[in-house]
Order: C-alpha cells, then sequence, then structure tokens
C-alpha cells in the first residue's frame, strides 16, 4: 500500500529543513547549493500538486529577506516555467 502524505504535511516537513537553514561549514558549498535545488525541486513538486499558496509565499518570503541566493530563486522560476509548459502542452 502506497504512503499517503497531504501536500500540507510534506510543505511543513520541507520548510522545517528550510533552504536557509542548511549551512553546515562540514559540507561544501556545492554540496549545500545541490541540496538547496532538491529541496526547491520538491517544492515545485508540491506546487503542481495544488499546494501553490504556501509555497509561493514561502519562496517570497525567502526572497524578500535576502536569505536565500538569487540563483536558487531563478532555478525555482525556471523549474515553475518548464512545470506549466509540459502541462500546457499536454492540453493542446
Amino acid at each position: 500500500m502506497p504512503w499517503k502524505f497531504s501536500s500540507k504535511y510534506v510543505f511543513d516537513t520541507l520548510t522545517c529543513v528550510s533552504l536557509r537553514g542548511l549551512t553546515d561549514t562540514k559540507v561544501g558549498l556545492l554540496f549545500q547549493l545541490e541540496l538547496r535545488k532538491m529541496l526547491l525541486d520538491r517544492m515545485v513538486t508540491l506546487l503542481c500538486r495544488g499546494c501553490v499558496v504556501p509555497v509561493m509565499q514561502y519562496v517570497k518570503q525567502c526572497w524578500l529577506r535576502g536569505e536565500t541566493d538569487i540563483s536558487l530563486i531563478r532555478y525555482f522560476v525556471i523549474e515553475v516555467s518548464f512545470s506549466i509548459f509540459v502541462e500546457l502542452r499536454k492540453c493542446s
């Protein structure tokens, strides 16, 4: 039987990990960047599954506070745009 989690539960779990809380000096900078990108990928998945408002508010909050590197915000926007494009392509 597959696991079934609500989008809200997954979102809350991801925000506990947080994009800004991943600063460990023992781990390389590139590894931290890849980990943050992976979290953003999960946020895009949640966004596609209907958890739009909390995800967008969270990313906006990270951007406004300047806690997240702008390249990660750009990565998020590109991934969301690509997801929208794929869905629109399916409809036509």
